[in-house]
């Protein structure tokens, strides 16, 4: 009967159809429904066929789409069900989230200001946040995804604009806790911006007047400053602008000089310090650019007082790689910068694969070469030459530095540039790497993968490139069983 109806061929009557989505919601919450792969299978295209149907016959019957979305998002829970497993399960899910993103979204972003009905727009944000909030598979993060690159963000605002109730700022809100534990992978981010979001104001702007006040013992304010950051970090993932760059720059220095007492000697959280450091390098960046926003000196200076006194770990945490740029073109703050690469190293076996470790960031980073990120690799890996028992660091290192280059090649240029070629002849000549069979292999390997990947004009020092190179032929006599393998790859 839905199918038939997408045309208009069932001649279906609108409280036929209420009736037809009530009925299939009613046999999905009865047990007896639970675990049949044959009502799977019948309900299948089901949510799919009843969207079609209320999005082509909206103008006329608004409100059957409240009907299917309704519709969409029971059966959407009943694919989770206890007793329900295996691919009809998927295929209804995959089948939901794709009729939600290539049928519900469209239409919602174009017809937004047509919609007279706040129910309906309530019922939208509803649904979105109904599939979020099930357990975070592929399908679910692709779907957050693409509502960020959406700029669900100023598009919700926007919403919130032409319908500023407390209902649909609270839907409005609850959607973007579940995006920030879908895109984040932490389930207190949502948290905290649910709890706040009673507090929260509808028009983007005043959220900026909460972050620029003094927050001292004030709870309440000080959950509502957390809540903002996270959703400004959040929109920064697709530059999704939700207010002007000046504003939020303005906002966050005061933030940082009202409330530098609390940031440096108080219970400040470290993960406000990461929101509060992405934030800040990204929009320093942004003005640098525009060449038009002024900035706060004091408000810069007690930012890198802050992170020179607090435990925060930069590269292991979802940040922006335009703040991260910005970042390593401080000088001032190199020393601190070198601290967390080799925090960066110690951590990537650990973190190698999830979303907060991004090596294809870093690795462009060394490689377009305005910043200090080549340098300060470089020097982290000589000082590691020059110290004792640092076998396991050291190793950590070579291995990152490796993939990074096969990343980039061009970043082995970098490299080079900032004499990673001294460094490298250290490890050849002490006596306690050479005879390391693990980490021998290790530096040879990065050695020939340098020399394959860099350019000639790039290599500043020949000559210890090729007292490098007789040294790695001469060790390789006493340790062929351990690295014939290696040297025969990268040679022949």
């Amino acid at each position: 009967m839905l199918k038939k109806n997408i045309d208009g061929d069932a001649g279906m009557l609108p409280r036929t159809f209420a009736l037809v989505c009530s009925i299939l919601v009613a046999l999905m919450k009865c047990s007896a429904t639970q675990g049949i792969s044959s009502f799977l299978m019948s309900i299948q295209d089901a949510p799919r066929n009843a969207v079609l149907t209320s999005l082509s016959h909206y103008d006329k019957q608004p409100s059957q789409l409240l009907h299917s979305l309704y519709l969409l998002k029971e059966a959407y829970a009943y694919s989770h069900g206890e007793n329900l497993t295996g691919s009809i399960c998927t295929e209804l899910r995959e089948g939901i989230i794709d009729v939600c993103k290539t049928q519900i979204l469209p239409w919602f972003m174009r017809a937004l200001n047509d919609i007279e009905d706040e129910d309906i727009a309530s019922a939208v944000f509803e649904t979105f946040h109904a599939i979020l909030l099930q357990d975070y598979n592929t399908g679910t993060k692709t779907f957050a995804n693409i509502l960020l690159s959406s700029s669900w963000f100023s598009f919700s605002f926007g919403a919130l604009g032409l319908f500023p109730t407390e209902k649909m700022k609270l839907r409005v809100y609850f959607l973007f806790s579940s995006l920030s534990e879908a895109l984040i992978g932490d389930d207190d981010s949502g948290k905290c911006i649910r709890d706040a979001a009673p507090h929260l104001p509808s028009d983007p702007v005043n959220l900026f007047f909460l972050i620029g006040q003094k927050s001292s013992q004030n709870h309440e304010l000080s959950s509502c400053q957390y809540a903002v950051l996270i959703l400004l970090h959040i929109s920064s993932f697709s530059d999704d602008r939700i207010a002007d760059d000046k504003l939020v720059l303005a906002s966050l220095e005061q933030f940082i000089i009202l409330n530098s007492n609390e940031c440096l000697y108080g219970p400040f959280p470290p993960r406000m310090l990461k929101l509060l450091v992405n934030l800040y390098a990204l929009y320093r960046a942004l003005a640098k650019i525009s060449y038009q926003i002024s900035y706060s000196l004091e408000a810069e200076r007690i930012m890198f007082h802050l992170l020179a006194e607090k435990n925060w770990n930069l590269l292991t945490t979802k940040i922006s790689p335009t703040s991260l740029k910005w970042l390593f073109q401080q000088e001032r703050i190199c020393k601190l910068l070198s601290l967390q690469i080799l925090n960066f190293f110690r951590s990537y076996d650990d973190l190698k694969g999830q979303q907060n470790v991004d090596l294809h960031v870093v690795a462009d980073l060394i490689a377009s070469g305005d910043n200090f990120a080549g340098m300060l690799f470089v020097s982290v890996l000589e000082e590691l030459a020059d110290e004792f028992d640092k076998e396991i660091d050291t190793g950590l290192v070579l291995r990152a530095i490796h993939d990074i280059i096969e990343i980039a090649p061009s970043a082995s240029d970098q490299l080079c540039l900032h004499g990673i070629s001294s460094a490298i002849e250290k490890f050849y000549h002490q006596s306690r790497y050479s005879f390391s069979p693990d980490l021998f292999m290790s530096i040879s390997e990065l050695t020939f993968m340098i020399l394959q990947a860099v350019q000639s004009e790039s290599i500043s020092e020949e000559d210890k490139w090729v007292g490098i190179v007789v040294k790695v032929f001469e060790s390789y006599r006493l340790t062929y069983t351990y690295i014939h393998t290696y040297i025969y790859v990268y040679i022949f």
